[in-house]
């Protein structure tokens, strides 16, 4: 079994024209780094449709799951906004709307 602490937000996926650093769309499982105000996180997994794709300057819902949740810090939370990168390059930002807490997959 699997366990992620699982979050839902608003993410907008940055053009070039917009600062972003991606030209290829976004598939479900894309793995970025996150940023909340200075404090990182390398776990981060998008959640959504498999079949669908995510193209630079589309804005979109998305679960996000993160393997753990000890170093989310006090910027952290509903409301909270964030940036996800690719090393350090901006890929994209995003906003909180929900913490959902932990849950479990079951691996087959």
């Amino acid at each position: 079994m699997n366990e992620f602490y699982k979050i839902k937000a608003l993410v907008k996926f940055l053009s070039k024209t917009e600062g972003g650093f991606r030209n290829a769309p976004l598939l479900a499982g894309y793995r970025p780094n996150f940023d909340f105000g200075g404090e990182s996180f390398k776990d981060g997994i998008f959640s959504f449709d498999r079949n669908k794709m995510i193209y630079p300057g589309d804005e979109f819902e998305s679960d996000i799951l993160f393997h753990d949740n000890r170093f989310f810090g006090k910027n952290f939370g509903k409301g909270s906004h964030f940036t996800f990168m690719e090393g350090r390059n901006k890929v994209g930002e995003g906003k909180v709307l929900e913490v959902i807490g932990l849950v479990s997959f079951h691996k087959e």
